[in-house]
């Protein structure tokens, strides 16, 4: 570490140092941007245990007030949030989901989606939100899907987080990123997009719908696309369609909390008498 360095760390406050230290590490050491570096990641744990907790109010009665968190409830304005994005994420959570889609001269993509969830089960319609990029430019999820009129959802686990955030790297159009990451394709049943090989659950959709929203300025920020599921492929070890039920300890589901990734290890049994 260089002098100069060690003394702006000096200044900082303590919750600064670790990000300086890291940038400092990448501007040295010529560390991609775009597609995550092993070493960067965290060392999974040796063993991944779903835990039964109990309800966190076990003795609470139907028409009894429960508790009101301390300190001031703070209205704001939607474009006054520190970053809104985050703060959505970080509020109302959902599964990291890969989108896969195939572009109207063949080539294959996928990337990462926290903005997609079953919104109605009968029928049932999957929504992608997709947003465009920092310079303004369309993603190319967004130009596959309204090339193609169809997307693949394929949900995201432990054994492959590496490799499914690295999906976000930004390539260009004529790279497949499933060639390039390492992720595995398999060919989906009605849909031209492929599967993720990697992925226990997958859903094959056609679009029926998309939603353009924009800015105050009329500017377009994103587009929600609402495809109704065609096919659903799920893992025999892991969801049993005769009980409906999934074994989430091997299903090891990763989710999205503000700008981390999170497991879903604990399982709350929630049962009230009538």
């Amino acid at each position: 570490m260089s002098l100069s360095l060690a003394r702006s760390l000096l200044k900082l406050p303590t919750t600064n140092v670790l990000s300086a230290l890291s940038s400092n590490v990448i501007n040295k050491r010529s560390i991609s941007h775009s597609i995550p570096n092993q070493f960067l990641f965290c060392k999974k744990p040796s063993e991944f245990e779903i835990n039964k907790v109990q309800i966190p109010n076990s003795s609470w009665k139907k028409g009894t007030p429960q508790k009101i968190p301390n300190g001031k409830l703070i209205t704001y304005e939607p474009k006054e949030m520190f970053d809104m994005l985050r703060f959505g994420l970080g509020t109302l959570t959902s599964t990291t989901s890969l989108v896969s889609t195939v572009s109207a001269d063949g080539v294959a993509n996928t990337a990462p989606f926290a903005f997609c969830n079953l919104i109605c089960p009968n029928p049932p319609i999957i929504c992608v939100t997709v947003h465009k990029k920092p310079d303004g430019s369309l993603k190319d999820t967004q130009v596959n899907i309204d090339a193609t009129k169809e997307f693949g959802v394929s949900i995201v686990s432990d054994w492959f987080l590496e490799s499914a955030i690295s999906t976000n790297a930004n390539l260009p159009p004529e790279e497949d990123e499933f060639e390039k990451i390492g992720l595995t394709k398999i060919p989906a049943t009605v849909i031209k997009a492929p599967l993720v090989a990697q992925s226990a659950v997958s859903f094959e959709c056609k679009l029926v719908s998309r939603t353009q929203y924009s800015d105050e300025d009329g500017k377009e920020t994103s587009v929600a696309y609402f495809g109704q599921v065609v096919k659903i492929h799920a893992n025999d070890e892991i969801y049993n369609n005769k009980t409906g039920k999934f074994d989430y300890e091997k299903l090891k589901l990763i989710t999205r909390v503000d700008g981390h990734y999170s497991k879903v290890n604990n399982i709350i049994d929630v049962e009230f008498a009538n």
